[in-house]
């Protein structure tokens, strides 16, 4: 797609986790590492590409020039022009981060995504809109809470009878796989961009 990408050295955590745990020296240490790093490529980018949801909703309150590049990968990929995509006849169930729905206010775009690629089937999950029950470190700190969160919003996706469940941010994902390794052992879960990248390279999705 005619898209330079540059991954700068010496990234580290963005310091979401650190602020979660109560951290507040390490995160801080953990924004200077990154403001070194990554300060120079985001002032002279056109874009500060983030996948995790979180990573982004962090990111985006660290200082300027870094803040205003942030951006969701998925909303970079919807706005650009993409490859001829294959046909993937599948029906799939989408479940919004927080971060990503909440803090930064992206709903449409990940959906608007999906629907560029023929013969998908986006299901919409009731509850769409409720936390999964990862949040960061809340599953540490609220583990049976947490628990029952997961295996309700994994109800909902499971109910759609989607073949594939998809998600912006590791702590959904791993929250949502355990959670439908108990009720729904067979509908796997994987990142949104990597079916993106299937249907773009034509390689047959995991069913």
């Amino acid at each position: 797609s005619g898209i330079d990408v540059t991954i700068p050295d010496r990234q580290t955590c963005c310091g979401a986790l650190a602020t979660h745990t109560g951290r507040p020296e390490r995160a801080h240490a953990q924004q200077s590492v990154n403001v070194a790093a990554l300060s120079v490529e985001a002032g002279g980018a056109g874009a500060l590409l983030v996948e995790a949801a979180g990573c982004a909703l962090e990111l985006s309150g660290y200082p300027a020039p870094i803040a205003g590049a942030v951006t969701d990968v998925t909303v970079y990929l919807g706005d650009m022009p993409l490859p001829p995509l294959r046909e993937v006849p599948l029906r799939v169930a989408y479940h919004d981060p927080c971060h990503a729905r909440h803090g930064r206010g992206i709903v449409d775009e990940p959906r608007g995504l999906l629907h560029r690629i023929p013969g998908l089937e986006v299901l919409e999950p009731d509850e769409a809109e409720v936390c999964c029950g990862s949040g960061g470190a809340y599953a540490l700190l609220h583990p049976e809470l947490s628990e029952d969160m997961g295996l309700r919003k994994a109800g909902f996706l499971a109910q759609t009878g989607a073949e594939l469940v998809l998600t912006s941010n590791p702590g959904c994902l791993g929250q949502i796989s355990d959670a439908l390794a108990r009720i729904a052992p067979d509908l796997p879960v994987l990142p949104l961009t990597d079916l993106v990248w299937y249907a773009a390279l034509s390689v047959t999705p995991i069913k």
